[in-house]
C-alpha cells in the first residue's frame, strides 16, 4: 500500500455536497486581528530530516458567552449540508497477523488462532450512567459524527460534526450550540474534527476545530483553539485562530499539559498532496497572559497520522505517537518547551526498537445485509492517552484464524513505558478478538486515574448489526465486555468514527466517560454517552442520622423535621446514593428513601417516637455500613417553666392549644427547660404589631429575632437549636420593646427528646 493512500484526503471527511452557507456575519473571527507572526525555530534532527520552517498567521480573540452564540446560531441558521456517502481511497488492503499480541485466553500465531472466551475479571467494568447523546439530523446530517466526550466535575460535554453539547453530570442538557458558533468561525468556513477536553489543571477546558473554505479553494483554512474562562463550558471562551493559506490541516488530535496545549495532525497542499505530520503548541502562560501569544509548528514530511497523547498527570511533556511514511512503522516522539522543532525529542521507531507491529490496513468491517461499512477504518492510530509515566494508543488491525484465508479487524491496545527522559522503553499489545467472521473496530483508549485503563469499540457481522461494547484490562488482560448500545437498523453511512471518544473522570479514581455511534432505525448515526466504572471498594459509613425542626415554618400536628447526616466517601466511584429508612414507635424500619444529598424533611406526627438510619450505596450497589441515629420523640410544651416581668393571656384558635402568652415590656422574658432534650425550638407570632427578641440558650446569647411581618403569621417555629447528644437544656427569649409594636407572643416550646 502506498504511504500517501494511508492519509486522508481532506475533502472526503467532508459530506459530498455542500451549501454555501450565509448567516451570522459578525461572529469572533471576523473582527480579529493578527497579533504575532509566529516562527519555529530551527529543525532538531530529533523530529528527522524533512521538517519544514514557515510562518503562519496567528490570530485572538473573545467568545463572551457560549449561551450567547445559540441565540445568534438561532436567529441566523446557517443552511444544513445534505447527508450523503463519503468515498476515500484507501490504498491497496493487506494484512498481517500481529506478532506477540497479548489476548485474553490465548495468543494468535500467524498460522491460526481461535476466537478467545472473555476473560472475568473482578472487580468488572460496569456502566455507573448513560443517556442518549446526539443524532444525525440534530447535528445538521454530517457524516461521519466524530464523537467525542469530556467531563469535569460539573459538566459532560459532546462533540461531533457540527455540533457541541453541555449537561450536568446527571444528563440533564444545558446547552447545544453548532461547533461554527462557538469556535466562532467566518461564514465561509466548513467546520470538521470537533474535540474539547477538560485540563483539570488549570480548570478550563480547552478545544479545537479544523475548517475549510467552502469553495475547497483552500485560499484561506483555519485550525482554531478554544480555551474556556472558567470551568463553565456554558460561558465565555478566548479563541485562538491559526490561518493556513493554501494548505490544510486534517484529523486533529489534542492534549494539554501543564505548560501548553499541542494539536498534532495531517497537513495537505492546495492539491491535497500529503505534506506531513503538523505539530502545532500554544504555551499555557501567553495564553492566561493575555499578551503576546507564544505559538510554534513543526512539520515533517516523513511521517503521518500523529496522535498527542491526552496527558491526565502532571507533566510538561506531550508524547505523540506517529506513523512512518515510508514502511507504516508506529514511531514515537516527545513534545517539550513550547514546541519548537528543536524541542521535539527522542524519536523512536517503536517497530524495530519496542518489537510493535507496523501499522497494517484492515479489511472492511461487515454488517447486515450486503452492505460492507467499506469506508469505515483505516490502520491510522485513533487515540492516545499517558499518565505517569505510562502510554498508551489503539487502533483498528487484520487478523485471521484460518491462517490467512479470511481476515477480521481487531483492536489494538499498544502500549509502552516513558520516563523523564529518553525513549520509550518495552512495549505491550492487547487485542480484542471476539472470533472468526466477528469484527471489532474504530477503537477508543482512556485510563482512570487510578491508571485503569478502558476501551471502547464497535463489533459487528454478516448477520449482527453494529454495536457499542466497552471493556477494562487488568494484569494486561481483558475483562468481560459489556454491550453500551446497539444498532437498530444497517448503516446507511459508509463511514463510522472516526475516533471514539474516551475520557477520565476527575470524579473518582476508577471511572472514565465514553462516547461512540451506533445506527438508529433509520439507519443514520446517533451517539450514546456513558460513564463506565471500576470500583471494588464499598463506601466509607456515612454519620447517623439527626433531625432539627425547620424554622419559619408552621407547626402543626405533624412537625416537619430535617433528618440530616454527615457524608460518606467512595475512591473508585467518587459518588454515592443514600439509603434512609425510618422506624416508627421502635417497629421495623420501613420503605426507604433514596437520596443524593446529605439531609431530607420530614413530618414527624407528635405522639410518636422514630428512629433514622443511612447507608451510603455506590453505582455498582457496593454497601457501606449502616448509620443508625437515637430514638427521637418531638414533645409540645404550651407554657414557659419560667418568666420575667409584666405577661398576658390572650385567645385565639389561631394559638397553639388556643391561647398565648405576650409581653411588651423591655426586658421581659421567659425561659424553658426540660431533661433529655436533643432539640429546643420556639413558637411564636409573627405580625406588624410584633418586635424583636433576643434568643438564649443555656444562658449564652445566640441572636435577636425580628417577629414582624406585613402579614400575620400564626405558630411559627422562630427558632432551634439542636445538641449532639441529649441533657438539659435552658431555651430563653427576652423582650426588646420595639418602638411602635413591642409585642412578642410566647406560644410554645418545641421539643426532641
Amino acid at each position: 500500500m502506498g504511504p500517501i493512500g494511508q492519509t486522508r484526503n481532506p475533502l472526503v471527511r467532508l459530506v459530498a455536497r455542500v451549501a454555501v452557507w450565509v448567516g451570522v456575519g459578525a461572529l469572533v473571527l471576523s473582527s480579529l486581528v493578527p497579533i504575532v507572526l509566529a516562527r519555529p525555530g530551527s529543525a532538531g534532527p530529533a523530529f528527522g530530516s524533512h521538517s519544514v520552517e514557515g510562518k503562519r498567521d496567528v490570530a485572538r480573540g473573545r467568545l463572551a458567552s457560549a449561551r450567547s452564540v445559540v441565540r445568534d446560531a438561532r436567529a441566523h441558521p446557517r443552511p444544513k449540508a445534505d447527508s450523503g456517502r463519503v468515498l476515500r481511497g484507501v490504498g491497496t488492503k493487506s494484512a498481517r497477523v500481529p506478532s506477540g499480541v497479548a489476548v485474553a485466553g490465548s495468543t494468535p500465531s500467524a498460522a491460526t488462532s481461535s476466537g478467545p472466551a472473555a476473560l472475568v475479571v473482578t472487580p468488572a467494568l460496569a456502566v455507573a450512567a448513560q443517556w442518549s447523546g446526539m443524532g444525525q439530523v440534530e447535528a445538521g446530517n454530517w457524516a461521519p459524527p466524530d464523537p467525542w466526550v469530556a467531563a469535569s466535575p460539573s459538566f459532560v460535554v459532546q462533540t461531533v460534526n457540527s455540533q457541541v453539547k453541555a449537561w450536568d453530570r446527571n444528563g440533564v442538557e444545558l446547552l447545544s450550540v453548532p461547533d461554527w458558533a462557538l469556535f466562532g468561525l467566518p461564514v465561509d468556513q466548513i467546520p470538521s474534527d470537533p474535540r474539547i477536553v477538560w485540563d483539570a489543571v488549570h480548570g478550563r477546558w480547552v478545544g479545537v476545530v479544523i475548517s475549510v473554505k467552502n469553495d475547497f479553494s483552500y485560499a484561506t483554512n483555519y485550525l482554531t483553539v478554544i480555551v474556556s474562562d472558567t470551568a463553565d463550558p456554558t460561558l465565555g471562551w478566548t479563541v485562538i485562530a491559526v490561518s493556513y493559506s493554501g494548505e490544510f490541516p486534517d484529523y486533529p488530535s489534542l492534549a494539554s499539559s501543564s505548560d501548553k496545549i499541542v494539536v498534532a495532525d495531517n497537513l495537505y497542499d492546495s492539491s491535497n498532496g500529503f505534506l506531513g505530520a503538523d505539530l502545532n503548541t500554544f504555551t499555557w502562560a501567553s495564553i492566561l497572559g493575555g499578551g503576546a501569544l507564544t505559538y510554534n509548528y513543526c512539520e515533517d514530511a516523513g511521517f503521518g497520522n500523529p496522535r498527542a497523547a491526552q496527558v491526565l498527570s502532571a507533566s510538561n511533556d506531550v508524547h505523540v505517537i506517529l506513523e512512518s511514511i515510508s514502511d507504516s512503522h508506529q514511531s514515537y516522539v516527545r513534545l517539550g518547551g513550547s514546541g519548537t522543532c528543536a524541542s521535539t525529542t527522542n524519536l523512536t521507531d517503536l517497530t524495530s526498537s519496542n518489537g510493535l507491529d507496523a501499522f497494517a490496513l484492515p479489511p472492511d468491517p461487515r454488517q447486515v445485509g450486503a452492505d460492507t461499512i467499506s469506508n469505515a477504518v483505516d490502520e491510522r492510530p485513533t487515540d492516545a492517552v499517558w499518565q505517569a509515566g505510562r502510554l498508551w494508543w489503539v487502533s483498528t488491525f487484520p487478523v485471521t484464524y484460518d491462517a490467512g484465508s479470511t481476515w477480521n479487524d481487531e483492536v489494538v491496545l499498544w502500549g509502552t513505558t516513558t520516563s523523564a527522559a529518553g525513549a520509550p522503553a518495552g512495549s505491550s499489545i492487547i487485542a480484542i478478538q471476539p472470533g472468526d467472521g466477528i469484527d471489532a473496530f474504530m477503537g477508543g483508549v482512556g485510563l482512570s486515574r487510578n491508571g485503569s485503563l478502558f476501551v471502547t469499540y464497535s463489533q459487528s457481522s454478516a448477520t449482527d448489526l453494529v454495536a457499542l461494547y466497552a471493556n477494562r484490562v487488568a494484569g494486561g488482560l481483558l475483562g468481560t465486555p459489556v454491550l453500551l448500545a446497539s444498532s437498530g437498523a444497517a448503516s446507511s453511512s459508509e463511514r463510522w468514527g472516526d475516533y471514539a471518544g474516551v475520557a477520565a473522570d476527575p470524579i473518582g479514581t476508577g471511572a472514565v466517560w465514553a462516547s461512540h455511534m451506533v445506527a438508529g432505525a433509520d439507519g443514520a448515526w446517533k451517539t450514546v454517552v456513558a460513564r463506565l466504572l471500576v470500583d471494588a471498594d464499598a463506601p466509607s459509613t456515612p454519620g447517623a442520622p439527626t433531625a432539627n425542626a425547620l424554622i419559619s415554618t408552621t407547626l402543626t400536628a405533624s412537625p416537619s423535621y430535617r433528618i440530616a447526616w454527615s457524608g460518606s466517601t467512595d475512591a473508585s466511584s467518587g459518588t454515592v446514593r443514600y439509603r434512609v429508612e425510618q422506624s416508627v414507635d421502635g417497629g421495623a424500619f420501613g420503605a426507604p428513601t433514596w437520596l443524593g444529598g446529605l439531609s431530607l424533611v420530614r413530618a414527624l406526627p407528635l405522639g410518636h417516637t422514630y428512629r433514622f438510619r443511612a447507608t451510603a450505596v455506590d453505582p455498582l450497589s457496593h454497601a457501606s455500613g449502616t448509620a443508625t441515629g437515637p430514638t427521637l420523640q418531638p414533645i409540645l410544651y404550651q407554657s414557659p417553666t419560667s418568666r420575667t416581668g409584666t405577661w398576658g393571656t390572650q385567645s385565639n384558635p389561631s394559638y397553639s392549644g388556643g391561647t398565648t402568652l405576650y409581653a411588651s415590656a423591655n426586658g421581659a422574658s421567659a425561659s424553658f427547660t426540660t431533661t433529655g432534650v436533643r432539640s429546643l425550638g420556639f413558637v411564636t407570632t409573627r405580625a406588624t404589631s410584633r418586635g424583636s427578641f433576643r434568643v438564649y440558650i443555656d444562658g449564652v446569647l445566640k441572636g435577636t429575632i425580628s417577629a414582624t411581618s406585613s402579614a400575620n403569621a400564626y405558630r411559627r417555629i422562630a427558632y432551634q437549636f439542636t445538641w449532639s447528644t441529649a441533657g438539659t437544656h435552658t431555651l430563653k427569649i427576652v423582650v426588646l420593646g420595639t418602638s411602635g409594636h413591642p409585642r412578642v407572643d410566647v406560644d410554645a416550646f418545641l421539643a426532641l427528646k
